[in-house]
């Protein structure tokens, strides 16, 4: 299936992203709501993906960052029925580790209050998605030493925002 016309127009103009900005509006004028625009622009993105057009498909995720606000706030998207997202991390210590390393669970639990906060502060000084440190990057101090979060929980991510997701991902991350 082609790319729309819609789209083809908007990245082959001067402004694609300002065009591509435009288009959102116009669709969401049109009765269209935030699930189907991004469901669209998914679309156009993945067949931009395939076609290897690189460049094309990275101005129309930029365009999709503006729509779930993953930007500044002057170039967000602003459209009538916001869909707010939720992501859920479940993190289960791993008690064997725990034992082994000689740490009770109040002790991870405290550790895991500090690097979530630390998680946390680093997520608000990021300008952009790609910037954000992944959560299996986490890292815990157990003991007066460091290590991975992964290597002493498993860690569960899932999100209610399937349509962002790739189909074939279950949504859960497990550790290495």
């Amino acid at each position: 299936m082609p790319l729309e016309e819609c789209f083809e127009e908007a990245l082959q103009s001067t402004g694609p992203l300002r065009e591509l900005r435009s288009l959102a509006l116009r669709l969401s004028s049109q009765g269209e709501d935030k699930t189907a625009i991004l469901a669209k622009f998914a679309e156009a993105s993945r067949q931009l993906r395939e076609a290897n057009r690189e460049s094309d498909e990275n101005v129309v995720m930029d365009a999709m960052d503006c729509l779930v606000g993953w930007c500044s706030p002057e170039m967000r998207i602003p459209l009538e029925d916001d869909v707010e997202g939720e992501i859920v991390i479940a993190i289960d210590p791993r008690e064997g580790e725990l034992e082994a390393l000689g740490v009770s669970l109040e002790e991870f639990e405290a550790a895991l209050a500090t690097t979530l906060d630390a998680y946390d502060q680093a997520m608000d000084a990021t300008n952009h998605p790609d910037e954000i440190p992944l959560f299996d990057d986490a890292k815990i101090i157990l003991g007066g030493k460091v290590y991975p979060l992964s290597a002493i929980a498993d860690i569960t991510i899932t999100s209610d925002l399937d349509l962002l997701e790739d189909p074939t991902d279950d949504g859960e991350v497990t550790p290495e």
